[in-house]
């Protein structure tokens, strides 16, 4: 399987910067590969600026609001007020549909990635204050989880916004230039997986979960160890104890097989996996999880060199990554983009 990531992703690469003969060689190898594994290769697209908003993807939803005024969902909510439920709720109905999916199945794709915010998924009994202004979807991924079963679709739901915010990086849905890692809340946090899991865990469109997307490099790698193995912890018991009660969907037939545990996904992103290792993760126990890789080259050669201990550099392009791929599990590139070479 990690071979099949990696291939599959620089094929794509090359392929689309017209690196012909590099693209070839990556199709053989990812030919080879997917022979390897059978049915198990996971070929999909990321469903971006629809249940999280980023301006750079979606700037028709901000109208005529200039990025100073509003570059994130957060304070988008903010400027629409009372309106902010209809805006944004036109925009989810709009942006993504059936058609969509459809489209995604007709042309060879077999798995969805869905970026969604903490505030999607918070259940209906908690105050509306903790989800700051943002405007809850869980309708509509119970419709999407339904359109995925009927198309055979498989769906990866990945947390691309926690409580306290992961990052400043308005990719979280709300900018922020002071943010600091303890703004983040790895309890909160926990308890939203929980939700996700208890909800959406057996639901037979849904493949696995990426516990938090691109945590800041800020955050010490102990803190993303120990919450990485609760993360793991907490799923694994809330999609174990829904399984035997019914989940909350638009169908009855939402449950899948106990006996196909859900796929765990954790970054990555900005660290080494060699310091994760030595912060205790992963753990033996873990099983069905997978390391979540994103390979920017496209922004500059200042977004993949960095400094390795002891004044080295480590180009994260091919090396650095694909080390990490070759380690212990197996291992997901989710976002891509090809840089020039060089």
């Amino acid at each position: 399987m990690k071979k099949v990531m990696h291939s599959a992703a620089w094929h794509a690469a090359n392929r689309r910067k017209g690196y012909e003969e590099d693209a070839r060689k990556d199709q053989r190898e990812l030919a080879r590969a997917t022979r390897s594994v059978g049915g198990g290769l996971l070929r999909g697209v990321n469903l971006g600026g629809w249940l999280l908003l980023e301006r750079w993807m979606c700037r028709q939803v901000f109208g005529e609001l200039k990025e100073e005024e509003a570059p994130d969902e957060f304070s988008l909510c903010r400027k629409l007020g009372g309106d902010k439920e209809r805006v944004i709720g036109e925009w989810r109905r709009s942006w993504i549909t059936r058609k969509d999916l459809e489209e995604v199945k007709a042309v060879g794709f077999n798995t969805i990635r869905v970026p969604l915010g903490y505030w999607c998924v918070q259940e209906e009994e908690e105050e509306e204050e903790s989800r700051d202004p943002f405007v809850p979807c869980c309708n509509i991924i119970e419709e999407m989880l339904d359109w995925a079963r009927d198309l055979k679709l498989s769906v990866l739901l990945d947390l691309h916004s926690a409580p306290g915010f992961q990052s400043g990086h308005h990719a979280t849905g709300k900018k922020d230039a002071t943010w600091q890692p303890s703004n983040w809340n790895m309890k909160a946090t926990l308890q939203v997986l929980r939700h996700l899991a208890r909800r959406y865990g057996q639901h037979e469109s849904v493949k696995g979960i990426c516990v938090l997307n691109e945590p800041s490099a800020q955050i010490s790698n102990q803190q993303l160890a120990d919450f990485y193995r609760s993360a793991y912890t907490a799923i694994r018991q809330a999609s174990s104890s829904s399984s035997s009660t019914t989940t909350t969907t638009t169908t009855s037939s939402s449950s899948s097989s106990s006996s196909c545990p859900l796929l765990l996904l954790f970054p990555v992103y900005q660290r080494r996996l060699a310091d994760l290792i030595a912060a205790g993760f992963p753990s033996p126990d873990m099983h069905d999880i997978m390391l979540d890789v994103h390979v920017y080259q496209c922004f500059g050669k200042h977004t993949w060199r960095r400094r390795r201990r002891g004044g080295g550099t480590c180009r994260t392009s091919r090396s650095c990554y694909v080390a990490s791929m070759n380690s212990l599990s197996p291992s997901g590139v989710s976002n891509f983009q090809r840089g020039p070479r060089g």
